[in-house]
């Protein structure tokens, strides 16, 4: 009873949207379920000895992409965490039935299919910020089990700018840890970011393997993804330095319309 009127309507608001994400989600997955085949002998060729492609209807499919944009842009840890329940629940089966993030994945290529696969990756981006790198640290991570010795990752201390994706959870200003190995890059025999101390960059982010909202991790799904910013002028640093893709402004408006379905 002693408890303010305020912090209870808080209170009951955080319940409810805690409600709402978890029906969503729900939702996302029970249509999965629905429109992609259970069992892998459904999907395999044994003639050709591949996988056949399934045949998604225009109306599920468009209720798919809609669930994902939500659960990926409203509710990214409440959707790491459904998966991983249903992939436990999963290993309890026979391991006929695909797993609960291939018949995921097969949507998402009927998506890719449709719409390209730089649509379906921004879909997929829960955050996507302009930031102002504020400081660079190395450090060396030791690796246990088969793969042992030590591999470098780099932590990026940056300012946030301008949020197009992940308004409901950070604020212009907020400072945040941003992480990416230099390994990812150079097993594919492409030189890693140069990231520099003052400069801007427009990055697409997921949350770290342990959930957490403090440290996020680069989440590129191509080199054309990861952007600098100077002069007013966006350019794709890893492709080149020196050619401009568009002015700051049009890059903002053509990404809102294109790849936000709230906005």
């Amino acid at each position: 009873n002693d408890v303010p009127i305020f912090l209870k309507k808080a209170a009951e608001n955080f319940a409810k949207i805690k409600t709402e994400k978890g029906k969503k989600i729900d939702s996302l997955f029970t249509l999965i379920k629905k429109i992609t085949p259970a069992k892998r002998s459904e999907i395999f060729d044994n003639k050709l000895l591949r996988n056949k492609k399934v045949v998604i209807n225009e109306k599920d499919l468009e209720k798919a992409k809609e669930l994902m944009y939500y659960a990926y842009a409203h509710a990214p840890l409440e959707l790491r965490k459904k998966e991983k329940v249903l992939f436990e629940e999963w290993k309890k089966t026979d391991y006929t039935d695909l797993k609960p993030n291939e018949r995921k994945k097969i949507v998402e290529e009927a998506l890719i299919e449709k719409y390209g696969k730089d649509y379906v990756g921004f879909l997929k981006t829960p955050y996507f910020m302009r930031v102002r790198i504020n400081k660079i640290i190395n450090k060396k991570n030791h690796l246990s089990g088969r793969m042992r010795g030590s591999v470098l990752r780099t932590y990026l201390n940056v300012t946030i700018l301008t949020i197009l994706k992940g308004k409901n959870y950070y604020s212009i200003d907020d400072t945040i840890t941003v992480t990416f190995m230099p390994i990812w890059f150079e097993n594919s025999n492409v030189f890693p970011p140069k990231f520099m101390v003052g400069e801007e960059y427009l990055i697409p982010l997921n949350n770290w393997k342990n959930y957490s909202t403090n440290i996020l991790e680069l989440d590129m799904h191509g080199l054309n993804t990861l952007y600098q910013i100077k002069n007013g002028n966006v350019y794709n640093p890893l492709i080149s330095e020196n050619k401009v893709i568009k002015s700051w402004d049009n890059f903002k408006k053509e990404f809102e319309l294109k790849y936000l379905i709230d906005k």
